[in-house]
């Protein structure tokens, strides 16, 4: 029951986002409708990778996803896949934009501890890293809250 609630809620933010750059950057995100077209091409025809971070309310920190694991064999995931160029974290009250090179730095020059995140229905683990608010402020390309999205 949970997991089909986060991901009811990770879907909502999905569309909450395509409609965000709709109308803020006039730019239309075409979303790929198969898994398989998800898997070997990315979320949508523009690369542009998004993903839905429940807890980052509770913790301060974002999820950032590089694998998942799937009977012990491990596919490139999140900042990974590579027709991603854009990152999208967050959640409907603040979400920020990054891109998938400087998240990539991020990851290979500090070797961050991995950490178990959601797991889907197929038994598929995700995994990622933690990047403080402090750094997500730093190196994000846009971030976007309540108060940016009023003017």
């Amino acid at each position: 029951m949970e997991k089909t609630i986060k991901q009811s809620n990770g879907l909502k933010f999905e569309s909450f986002v395509y409609d965000w750059f709709t109308t803020e950057k006039n730019i239309n995100l075409s979303h790929y409708t198969t898994k398989e077209e998800q898997y070997l091409k990315g979320e949508n025809r523009q690369g542009v990778e998004i993903k839905n971070d429940q807890m980052f309310k509770k913790t301060g920190n974002l999820f950032i996803s590089v694998e998942r694991e799937y009977e012990y064999v491990t596919h490139p995931s999140g900042i990974f896949k590579d027709q991603s160029w854009l990152y999208v974290i967050g959640d409907k009250d603040c979400f920020y934009i990054f891109s998938t090179k400087q998240l990539r730095q991020i990851y290979h020059g500090n070797k961050p501890k991995l950490y178990n995140g959601f797991k889907t229905a197929k038994g598929g683990t995700e995994r990622g890293f933690l990047l403080s608010k402090a750094m997500a402020d730093k190196f994000c390309i846009e971030k976007v809250t309540n108060q940016t999205k009023l003017f």
